[in-house]
């Protein structure tokens, strides 16, 4: 139903980055919300489900996978202009942005519902 939320073209953009990403989920873990946007200019989702977030891409050969832990050594920041929303997350010293995400609606609920979840 996450998926079903994305507008079309993200849906489009993001199918392989879905498809790793859904690879590496537990066998009974939740998906709670999705985007889709761009990571070192390579198509890119951010998953969120009831355990933890995971960053997934589409590179070829070496797919950037990570598994965040929802809690406080997690943080989030948002940014939007009139077309796109980035969500940069701050995790151990590293910053990782995830930018273009053209359902910007989607980008906002996902950082609300991490900053919930992590206390941020």
């Amino acid at each position: 139903m996450a998926v079903g939320r994305l507008g079309n073209s993200s849906r489009k953009q993001a199918r392989v980055a879905l498809a790793v990403a859904g690879a590496v989920l537990e066998p009974d873990e939740v998906v709670e919300a999705v985007v889709a946007g761009k990571l070192s200019d390579v198509p890119a989702v951010l998953v969120l489900t009831d355990r933890a977030l995971v960053l997934a891409d589409e590179r070829q050969w070496r797919p950037v996978v990570q598994r965040f832990a929802l809690d406080q050594s997690l943080q989030v920041q948002g940014w939007q202009d009139d077309r796109t929303a980035s969500l940069t997350l701050l995790h151990a010293g590293q910053q990782i942005a995830v930018e273009r995400i053209a359902d910007r609606p989607l980008a906002v609920e996902m950082a609300q519902r991490i900053r919930a979840r992590t206390g941020g």
